[in-house]
């Protein structure tokens, strides 16, 4: 009977430890996501008039980096996602330029978060 057990323990680590690197590819597809998506935000908010591309860019970033935070916790990732919330809130809605491009800082602080976790 222990041999059965054994057995089983077996091919359940071997399933185990293949599906591992398939979670941790997901994650950095999903980072990669958020850090493309906060790239483009941050471009839109620095040309005139493009508030709603910058907001729609962020949004893509924030699920990207929502996606990755719940699969691959990272503090970085949780600090990049509040910058990103914070980048909406001060550039979104508004069409002051000078409100943009703080919002566009805050996205390149976000980025910057983001690209410390590879």
């Amino acid at each position: 009977m222990t041999r059965y057990r054994f057995l089983i323990a077996a091919i359940g680590l071997g399933l185990a430890l293949s599906a591992a690197p398939g979670v941790a590819l997901a994650a950095s597809e999903h980072l990669q996501q958020a850090i493309q998506d906060t790239e483009k935000a941050a471009r839109w908010a620095e040309d005139p008039h493009h508030d709603s591309s910058f907001v729609e860019a962020v949004d893509n970033a924030l699920d990207g980096a929502i996606q990755a935070q719940k699969e691959e916790p990272s503090p970085h990732i949780k600090k990049g996602i509040a910058l990103l919330r914070r980048a909406k809130k001060v550039a979104g809605g508004s069409h002051m330029r000078s409100f943009e491009l703080r919002g566009a800082k805050i996205a390149k602080q976000a980025l910057h978060e983001f690209q410390a976790v590879k």
